[in-house]
């Protein structure tokens, strides 16, 4: 009864945040998206007439700058509203969150992928995992102090396998587990379980973690 009250708990915490994200998403995509998209109208309507190549230079970059912008809020709108983005598969999902944190600069990022593509013909579990996935990568982000983080995607016969390894700081797995502010990775091993899969955590201190989600299809 615990457990189960345990998991409806986690579920239901589940479900606000993943409203409130695209609630979040929709105004990103809705306002944000629209007010720039208008800014980049009205500057490309602007006459410049005998202005310098100076002046046009400048026009342009700011164009150009608004274009980007606009796209990338346009993924970053898409990654929220994590559904629209799964529709291509929790691997292209995953694959989408790693080229985000690429842009920062601050990781080296290595990707692989193998094995035969299969479905996991279950929306809900796969984006379960993949706020999940989302999760790690952040503790990684905020706790690490990592400069690298490598992601091996593994089609097995009957499973995916998920590996995420950073070259951080490290920590006693099992203290924080058991202290009482390890409540996020608590959390991380129950969402697991309600995907029916298996998380372990494995780490040094000085030697970096790794992360391993088995999901069975």
């Amino acid at each position: 009864m615990k457990r189960s009250f345990e998991e409806e708990l986690v579920k239901s915490q589940m479900e606000v945040q993943e409203q409130t994200l695209q609630t979040i998403g929709s105004d990103i995509h809705d306002n944000i998206g629209q007010l720039l998209s208008l800014t980049k109208v009205t500057l490309s309507t602007i006459a410049i007439g005998g202005g310098s190549p100076k002046e046009q230079h400048k026009i342009d970059t700011a164009l150009h700058l608004l274009g980007m912008s606009i796209k990338d809020l346009r993924q970053l709108a898409s990654v929220v509203h994590a559904e629209n983005l799964l529709k291509e598969g929790l691997e292209k999902a995953i694959e989408n969150e790693l080229g985000w944190l690429a842009k920062s600069e601050r990781f080296e990022i290595t990707w692989r992928c193998t094995g035969d593509r299969k479905s996991m013909q279950s929306p809900q579990k796969e984006l379960i995992a993949f706020r999940l996935i989302q999760e790690l990568l952040n503790n990684i982000i905020k706790h690490a102090e990592a400069t690298a983080i490598n992601v091996d995607f593994q089609y097995l016969e009957k499973a995916y396998e998920i590996q995420i390894r950073d070259n951080g700081k490290g920590f006693d797995v099992r203290q924080a587990v058991a202290d009482s502010r390890g409540m996020g990775l608590n959390n991380l091993f129950k969402r697991a379980q309600m995907i029916e899969g298996e998380l372990t955590l494995t780490s040094e201190e000085g030697k970096g973690t790794t992360a391993t989600l088995n999901i069975p299809l």
